[in-house]
């Protein structure tokens, strides 16, 4: 039986005030004592708003617009540094990963695994725009050569934005290493300086298009993922 007492929920927004409070809702329905973190990285919308007017005690907003650095890796460590329960769970607010999937990631955590990684077996057709698609098997072929030459694991997404783990490794981890902080695979950084022997579960589920608003994706994402393979 999951606890969910257990979790929180870490949620990355950029301008996401048309998603975030419908996501929000959606997830606390899930379970009432459920922990969330919205990590935002300086939003211009109403973001900060919409949260703060669901008034809950079980959402936490950290405001990162005064950082020196941005990016999701980092709005993700900020949040992780602040969780408080033994594992979390990131997940974007847009609507692109299921909320049902929370339960699965966390049945395996609290079995026994470090991380649990949902792997999109499926996606929904236009999901991702053709030059996102070219970008993320690119990459995904590059992230599973440093991996396996590293004698790293290698989830069969290894570019998921979905995934959780124990949150003791997880800090353990960024206290121990460096992070290319300004880039958006905060998943794949945290694999490059998993324990090798790190037991990491796969749940499949139905990637699907966005919910409103744009993506943040842009070709500097793509030079930060560059620099994050060295």
């Amino acid at each position: 039986m999951c606890h969910l007492r257990n979790l929180t929920i870490i949620l990355p927004t950029l301008n996401e005030a048309k998603n975030v409070p419908l996501l929000i809702r959606k997830i606390l329905q899930i379970r009432k004592n459920l922990h969330i973190i919205v990590s935002d990285d300086g939003s211009k919308d109403r973001t900060k708003k919409a949260v703060l007017s669901l008034s809950s005690k079980q959402v936490l907003f950290l405001d990162r617009k005064n950082k020196k650095i941005h990016g999701l890796t980092a709005s993700v460590i900020d949040a992780i540094l602040h969780t408080k329960t033994p594992y979390f769970i990131v997940m974007d607010a847009d609507f692109q990963h299921p909320v049902k999937t929370i339960n699965e990631l966390l049945a395996y955590l609290e079995a026994g695994a470090d991380m649990a990684v949902a792997c999109r077996a499926e996606k929904v057709k236009e999901a991702l725009p053709p030059h996102r698609e070219l970008f993320s098997q690119g990459a995904h072929l590059l992230a599973s050569a440093r991996l396996t030459l590293a004698g790293k694991s290698t989830p069969p997404d290894l570019m998921s934005g979905f995934f959780g783990m124990r949150t003791s490794l997880a800090k353990a981890l960024i206290l121990r290493h460096s992070f290319q902080l300004e880039g958006y695979k905060i998943m794949f950084e945290l694999l490059k300086h998993m324990p090798s022997d790190a037991e990491i579960a796969c749940v499949p589920y139905k990637f699907s298009p966005r919910g409103r608003g744009a993506s943040k994706f842009n070709a500097r994402h793509m030079l930060y993922f560059l620099r994050s393979l060295a």
